[in-house]
């Protein structure tokens, strides 16, 4: 062993203040001049801001774009506190500015300059673009721009957003900031007001957050001022924290070491970690003091002794254990089975009165479908009906899905759709899905391919959030235009949907906003938001619906518009007076269901195995898969264009998971693997058991190609309680995001963690089937459902 010499450092300073994660400004009075220079080292500082512009930020604050204005201020007061200086006699420090702003196009409005009245005469030019949020793209124009344009010199970015994204076109937001600093360019990430996802911010800031990052807000905390301490601070870290020169005072040289062994290839961008070496000298590093002083002692992985003034260097122990599992709870006693009922006379709803019917008990529909014949159908007369959905940044995806839910849950109540776009009965469905102009995407009324329920449901399923403006306007002119003026028909009552959350681009003239009050259109207008307690917002909405109040609908949470009651209620608006006919037949004892036929879907089982599951629920569950496997119509090959493969995964602890059988269309695979499944009785970490699916049942294994198949609707079903480890579950839900999954939760038992459920299913609230207790997978009425949705 080389007996490595002593070292000492000894750093004078005043006392460290920790003050509720806020940095002291430093104290300018240390100027001591350790290594004297007779010439001053030139420092130009490029300073470049990247302004964030996209709907989330204009439509934040009313009126529209003062959000952005109050940005344009901020900059100039930025501007105005930097000053050319002679820092501590030795550096001399100039200021050089560029900027751009974003949406989802990138707009440079200013190449790096030293003229400070041009670069803000172009900063106010500058108006909002207003649709969606590609912030990658925005650092990486960036970064090009300064490492084309500023030739030496410090280069710092100043990048004010809220974090959110709306896609990651250029390779993510992380994947931009490091190629930054890697370039060296110091990223601050600053906040324009307080809605913000703080985690986006903390992946743009370079480390440490306390210099990079810290709070720095545009403005004051419920205030409109400039917030003048964020830019005192962040001109401080750039004035003290990265200087043109080095001290070589402080630099000594040590001995030798002896060589080192050969190291391990290493990629290209890895960086290594710094050396700190310093002579004993009572100097204060600068000036540098106080909290900052830790910080610098952090950097270098140093730490004070807290028994006397000297600095000691420690290594980071190891990771204790993990603790023991606790004992499981006292199993309750099982219950006895009650007594079979008498049977019942059939009965058909064609003997009840209207009257009747609206005095029902709220579960009693549900029970009539279950008695009626399996062939009965109900008619709501010719109906030509198109939802216009709002598909903008400020909807966000989670929303965007209860939209598209909304939609298959209210015409699932309208019985069949007409298979003929022409024909003089039956239903006629359309949708629009809007954004900014230019982006509108619609399901057509005539569109021939839209010939049953299955084939409508699976189009809106294919809608993809559009995240970028908002034109709700032009969006009502389209549909009109486009879908009810073109493809209506003659004879059918025409009924349009509009979903906002009320806000709009100003660019968009209110004039279109009654452009389905034509002819005998039925506007429904549904407002979800908290804004349409203003008055202006209320007249948006009665201006779409014609000016009748009865047709306005408004809500506080898009989750409301999936609500049983609330599709009642639009199932009695569109279809008030429906007709069953059902054939002379004898009842049967199952109602028919489709059976995923009509296109090709891979669901993926997710089982739950740790020890709150227990044995005998297990073996409830993995028969609940064999029974659904029994009742799809599986399909004949691999690559088939129709028809369902499924596959299970059992999962328990972190590195626990076992594939049961990957996807595959082979009953007796399915069979057998199911016999010999063994139950896992472990803990469980559902985030894990995701990525692990992602990586070894929807992509190969063997030769990472994708195994489901890529024309297929990916659908992941989840049996589980919800309770379970929240290691890598956030890394997980971005996972079925990316691969476009459609999740389904079946939870089981009154003790269920309700906030997880809701993240594995997207947010989306029906996508989850809440049962009491495991028997109830054995349930008819259960089981139908459960086949309805995935189908």
């Amino acid at each position: 062993l080389i007996k490595q010499p002593p070292f000492s450092l000894v750093v004078w300073g005043q006392t460290p203040y920790y003050g509720a994660g806020v940095i002291n400004a430093m104290s300018p009075k240390y100027t001591v001049n350790l290594c004297p220079h007779t010439d001053k080292t030139d420092c130009p500082i490029n300073v470049y801001f990247v302004i964030d512009t996209s709907e989330s930020i204009a439509l934040q604050t009313m009126p529209i774009q003062s959000l952005v204005d109050h940005m344009k201020e901020f900059i100039p007061r930025f501007i105005s506190k930097l000053e050319d200086e002679a820092y501590q006699n030795q550096v001399s420090i100039t200021w050089q500015l560029g900027g751009l702003h974003f949406s989802d196009v990138v707009e440079i409005f200013s190449p790096i300059t030293s003229s400070r009245d041009t670069y803000i005469n172009k900063l106010k030019g500058i108006s909002y673009i207003g649709r969606g949020t590609f912030t990658d793209c925005a650092i990486s124009n960036m970064t090009e721009q300064i490492l084309s344009q500023a030739a030496r010199g410090v280069n710092y970015a100043v990048v004010i957003t809220d974090g959110h994204v709306t896609g990651s076109p250029c390779g993510g937001i992380k994947l931009q900031a490091e190629r930054a600093q890697v370039n060296g360019i110091k990223l601050f990430a600053v906040a324009p007001s307080q809605k913000i996802h703080e985690q986006g911010l903390r992946e743009i800031a370079n480390l440490p957050h306390e210099l990079y990052r810290n709070n720095y807000a545009t403005t004051k905390k419920d205030a409109i001022e400039v917030d003048d301490e964020t830019i005192d601070k962040i001109i401080q870290v750039m004035v003290r924290f990265e200087l043109c020169y080095k001290m070589s005072c402080l630099e000594i040289t040590g001995p030798l070491g002896p060589k080192g062994f050969r190291g391990q290839k290493v990629r290209a961008d890895n960086t290594g970690s710094f050396a700190f070496v310093c002579e004993i000298c009572t100097c204060d590093l600068l000036g540098i003091t106080g909290m900052y002083g830790v910080i610098i002692l952090s950097l270098f992985n140093i730490r004070a002794c807290a028994d006397s003034d000297r600095i000691s260097f420690f290594s980071k122990g190891p990771n204790g254990s993990n603790g023991a599992p606790g004992s499981p709870g006292i199993k309750g006693s099982k219950g006895t089975l009650g007594s079979a009922g008498p049977k019942g006379e059939p009965v058909s709803p064609e003997y009840l009165s209207s009257s009747e019917k609206t005095s029902l008990p709220m579960a009693f529909p549900f029970l009539i479908a279950f008695l009626l014949p399996s062939d009965c159908e109900k008619r709501c007369g010719a109906l030509d009906i198109v939802f216009i959905i709002d598909s903008s940044e400020s909807i966000g995806f989670t929303n965007f899905s209860l939209e598209k839910n909304f939609v298959i849950n209210v015409v699932s109540r309208l019985g069949s759709i007409a298979k003929d776009p022409k024909s003089e009965t039956g239903a006629r469905v359309g949708v629009v899905q809007y954004s900014h102009e230019g982006t509108f995407e619609a399901i057509q009324l005539n569109d021939e391919r839209i010939d049953s329920l299955s084939s409508f449901k699976e189009a809106v399923k294919r809608l993809e959030w559009i995240a970028g403006g908002t034109w709700t306007p032009s969006a009502l002119q389209f549909a009109y235009n486009k879908l009810i003026k073109e493809s209506r028909r003659e004879k059918a009552r025409v009924f349009a949907v509009v979903v906002t959350d009320g806000r709009h681009d100003p660019r968009d003239s209110d004039t279109n906003l009654q452009a389905l009050c034509t002819g005998d259109v039925i506007v429904n207008a549904i407002g979800i938001g908290d804004m349409f307690n203003k008055q202006e917002e209320d007249e948006t909405l009665h201006s779409i619906a014609c000016d009748n109040k009865q047709r306005v609908q408004k809500m506080k949470l898009f989750s409301e518009l999936v609500a049983e009651e609330f599709i009642d209620n639009m199932e009695d608006v569109l279809c008030p007076d429906p007709q069953i006919v059902c054939p002379d037949l004898p009842c049967q004892t199952e109602l028919a269901v489709a059976q995923c036929t009509q296109r090709p879907v891979d669901v993926v089982f997710f089982l739950d195995g740790s020890e709150r599951i227990g044995k005998q629920n297990f073996q409830i569950a993995h028969s609940f898969v064999e029974n659904v496997a029994e009742k799809l119509t599986l399909a004949k090959r691999d690559n088939e264009n129709m028809n369902a493969r499924i596959a299970l995964l059992q999962y328990g602890s972190e590195n626990e998971q076992v594939v049961a059988f990957p996807l595959t269309y082979n009953m007796t695979e399915i069979t057998d693997a199911l016999a010999q499944i063994k139950y896992l009785d472990s803990s469980s970490n559902l985030g894990s058991a995701i990525i692990y699916a992602s990586n070894n049942i929807v992509l190969n294994s063997r030769d990472r190609q994708r195994a489901a198949r890529r024309n297929a609707e990916l659908s992941f079903v989840f049996i589980t309680d919800g309770i379970t480890g929240n290691k890598n579950l956030d890394e997980a839900i971005d996972s079925m995001k990316k691969q476009n999954v459609m999740p389904t939760v079946v939870a089981l038992g009154s003790d269920v963690d309700m906030d997880v459920l809701l993240k594995i299913g997207l947010g989306d609230r029906a996508a989850i089937f809440q049962e009491k207790n495991y028997a109830s997978l054995y349930q008819p009425s259960f089981f139908d459902r459960f086949i309805r949705w995935i189908c």
